[in-house]
Parts: C-alpha cells; structure tokens; sequence
C-alpha cells in the first residue's frame, strides 16, 4: 500500500503541473477486458492525463466493472481498479502515436460462491502499449494492452486488460 500512494502522489504530481507548462491534456472513456487465470472481466474506464512535453507525460486510470465469468463455481467481478502511469508517445504521423506506459495499481475483485463472498485486493506494477489515431484536432479513438503484474498466487501472476476507448485532448497555449 505504501508503493502505491508513493506512485500516485508522483502520478498526481506530475499530471496536475500547472496549465503553462502542460501541452496537452486529455480525457478517455472506453471498455476494457481483464483476462486473467481463465477469466476474462468486463471493465468501464476513464483516463485523464497530461503531457508535459511533447512526448513524456502522466496518466490516472479508473476502471469499474461492469461484467463478469463464472470459473468451477465461482462468479468473479471486478468492484473497481485505479492504476497510476507515466505515459511515453512517438508520434508516427500528423494524427497517430504509438503510447507506451509503466505504472503502478490497485484492483479489488470479487469472488461468489453459493456460501458467501469475498473481496480480494491486488495491487502490483503495469505496464503496456497502444495506438491512437486522431480524426479531427481534438477527438479520436485508442487501443492498448496492458500488463498488470499482481502479487494474487490465485491470479496465476496478474492481469492482461486489453482497452479500446475514445479520446478527447485539449491542447493548452
């Protein structure tokens, strides 16, 4: 618990530079799938961030579940998940980037049985790549592939969250 609050103070930190400084922020709304252990769990997310630079930035994701899967008896749901990045961009183009980020995130999943339920907290590093492509100055769509290293035995490891989203940016002058 302590890693995770010293990522996100560095995240917030980061991505919460005053608007002279920032050049670009923006905004997701999307879906995700967590694909772990057999289970695949449907997610709701939203992403705000900020780049610093042309190509360096910072990102807060907040996932909340919205679908689960039954494994040998249990039905299993994700509550909520909140992950931490410092996000990367190459630019391939005027209206495409390849995005590439490292972070740090905490995720609770809840497992049913007939006899009750319980919640199960992960948290653990993430890391990931994507694509957005940008069909006007401001609004275009994004995909990526995310890493979720949880420290859960039961999760065989962690977490692979595929997300596809749309992406609003405000560029700051």
């Amino acid at each position: 618990m302590k890693k995770l609050m010293i990522a996100a103070a560095a995240v917030f930190a980061a991505a919460s530079a005053p608007a002279a400084i920032a050049q670009e922020v923006y905004g997701n709304v999307g879906v995700s799938g967590l694909d772990g252990d057999g289970a695949t769990l449907t997610a709701a997310t939203l992403r705000g961030g900020a780049f610093i630079t042309e190509n360096f930035g910072a990102e807060a994701e907040f996932s909340v579940g919205l679908g689960g899967e039954s494994i040998q008896g249990v039905a299993l749901d994700l509550e909520t998940s909140f992950i931490g990045y410092a996000v990367g961009r190459l630019p391939m183009g005027e209206s495409t980037d390849l995005i590439g980020r490292v972070g740090y995130g905490t995720a609770t999943i809840e497992g049913r049985t007939g006899g009750g339920s319980v919640d199960v907290d992960i948290d653990g590093f993430a890391f990931g790549v994507g694509i957005q492509h940008f069909f006007t100055e401001s609004f275009g769509v994004r995909g990526d592939i995310t890493r979720f290293e949880a420290d859960e035995p039961n999760l065989d490891g962690g977490l692979d969250i595929y997300t596809i989203s749309g992406v609003y940016r405000f560029k700051v002058e």
